[in-house]
């Protein structure tokens, strides 16, 4: 057994964080790189939802609020909200320089005509960055917790120079990594038994994107693993009922809580795309390609293809749930939400071609635990950029895209998708032990 010096455990520390800072660092840098060059029309979108936010006020926002023709808003209130404040953030930074730019005469005006016509743009980018760096911090300790600070450190190297999180935030421009650090971070203050605060951010991260609403078993079982108190019961009830009343109070039109359930079901879990896949690569674009098909289509005129992607999906998360209720252990945990993600991914009809991203981080964070799981990081990394490219190549190489959204390519991806998908579903830990989770609360 080896014994600490005294003053040693603090200098690992101190050394742990400087790695960290590091690697966050050239995290940065890495996105940094590629943020002022290109971004999807995705923000475009996410621009005026934020400006028509600011100017019009909230109130009716989804009810009667006429976007022409922009895109109405799909995503929950507490996206809209973000996307508000980083309007006025804009128009403060504006302000600042539209009075440098009167004051300095050396002060360079193209800099102001950039920032007029493409700052509020590029602010959004930024923030969207800034989830990644929060990723990797998390990834961090969260290995770190378990495994130490050498496998920690490389997790969130893994993390820092991942394609997928940097294309999605920094190309891209997509808010997919907020919600999954928010999720991600909830979970992980569930595993320390934080249960109220854990419960806000998962809330909160379903009030910025519902998109990880199927990772709702997997939480529900670590709750259960907690232990909760009946006080628990009620505090998270209380809080999650305020947390969502705040949130939405401002947009809402009548009673509050019958509002939030409306949109919900009308405005934003139904999707915008009624296809059985948006450009998704998974087991209907092996079959039908990247055809615009609606899924209400009906099988032998019975049973239409979305009721047959929402019984498959269930199946398989109940088939996941069960397999980590009956070996609950801190490397199943992060299993079950990888394999939940891509069995949504691989077959729920209106998939996009991003919406492999959330099983990316949980196998990060899996592949400290057991190198085997490296080669389904590498394995979805590349699916999914053949994929995100293939659909959009921000460069504007059309003959690449042409290529990889080719109709053999899909197959091809897709097949690849759904394969590591079934062999992910045979990798849970088999083993039960004792006293399998036990994480330090430093």
């Amino acid at each position: 057994m080896r014994f600490s010096l005294p003053g040693e455990t603090g200098k690992i520390e101190q050394m742990a964080k400087g790695r960290l800072g590091k690697i966050v660092f050239w995290g940065l840098v890495l996105r940094l790189a590629v943020w002022p060059w290109v971004y999807h029309e995705d923000v475009k979108t996410y621009y005026w939802w934020g400006r028509f936010a600011h100017e019009f006020g909230l109130k009716g926002y989804y009810n009667w609020l006429d976007f022409g023709a922009y895109w109405h808003p799909d995503q929950p209130m507490l996206m809209i909200l973000i996307v508000r404040a980083i309007r006025q953030l804009y128009l403060a930074v504006y302000s600042v320089l539209w009075w440098i730019n009167v004051k300095i005469p050396l002060f360079p005006s193209k800099i102001m005509q950039w920032y007029f016509e493409e700052g509020n743009i590029y602010l959004i980018k930024l923030v969207w960055i800034l989830a990644d760096l929060a990723i990797i911090v998390l990834v961090y300790r969260i290995i770190k917790d378990r495994y130490g600070v050498k496998k920690a450190g490389v997790g969130a190297w893994m993390a820092g120079a991942s394609l997928p999180l940097i294309y999605n935030s920094a190309v891209w421009g997509n808010v997919d990594g907020w919600a999954n650090w928010l999720a991600l971070l909830g979970i992980y203050w569930l595993i320390k038994k934080r249960r109220v605060m854990a419960a806000g951010l998962v809330l909160s991260s379903f009030l910025v994107k519902p998109s990880l609403l199927v990772w709702i078993p997997v939480m529900a079982a670590v709750w259960f693993w907690s232990k909760p108190t009946k006080a628990d019961y009620v505090k998270m009830l209380v809080f999650g009922l305020f947390l969502v009343w705040v949130t939405a109070k401002p947009f809402a039109v009548g009673e509050t809580f019958g509002w939030v359930m409306w949109v919900y079901r009308e405005k934003i879990l139904p999707g915008c795309m009624m296809w059985l896949t948006a450009n998704a690569a998974n087991f209907w674009a092996m079959i039908f390609g990247f055809t615009k098909t609606p899924d209400d289509i009906r099988l032998f005129g019975v049973v239409t293809f979305r009721l047959i992607s929402l019984v498959t999906v269930g199946a398989g998360t109940v088939w996941v749930t069960i397999k980590l209720i009956k070996n609950f252990c801190w490397e199943n945990i992060w299993w079950a939400l990888a394999t939940m993600s891509m069995l949504s991914f691989c077959f729920m009809t209106r998939m996009h071609e991003r919406y492999s991203f959330p099983a990316l981080v949980p196998l990060i964070i899996l592949s400290a635990a057991d190198g085997k799981f490296k080669k389904y990081y590498l394995g979805i990394t590349i699916t999914h950029m053949l994929n995100v490219v293939g659909v959009w190549s921000a460069v504007g190489w059309v003959w690449l895209e042409g290529v990889l959204s080719g109709e053999l390519t899909v197959r091809l991806v897709s097949l690849a998708n759904v394969l590591m998908t079934i062999k992910l579903l045979d990798e849970w830990k088999k083993k039960k032990i004792k006293k399998q989770i036990k994480l330090s609360y430093n």
